[in-house]
């Protein structure tokens, strides 16, 4: 799957571009499409019915969920940055 892989990447560059403005909203939307490629991966494999066959697969649900507690923190700093400036 060349195309997924190269939008995996895409992701990937997005995020670090994010990060280096200091962009908080732009981190944000880079998280939340980091999270939705790796449930992406998960859901891949799941549905090939490979999940059981190594368990790096299973990596995939972890990544996914510790891209669930950076979206809930940056969205957390993000509301918190925008109730103060008001």
């Amino acid at each position: 799957m060349p195309i997924y892989n190269l939008v995996c990447v895409g992701f990937g560059i997005f995020q670090l571009y994010c990060i280096s403005t200091e962009d908080l909203h732009c981190r944000v939307k880079a998280a939340v499409l980091s999270m939705s490629a790796y449930i992406s991966t998960f859901l891949i494999y799941t549905v090939e019915g490979t999940i059981f066959v190594s368990p790096t697969h299973w990596g995939w649900f972890v990544l996914a969920f510790s891209a669930w507690g950076v979206v809930r923190r940056l969205n957390a700093e993000y509301l918190h940055r925008k109730t103060r400036e008001r």
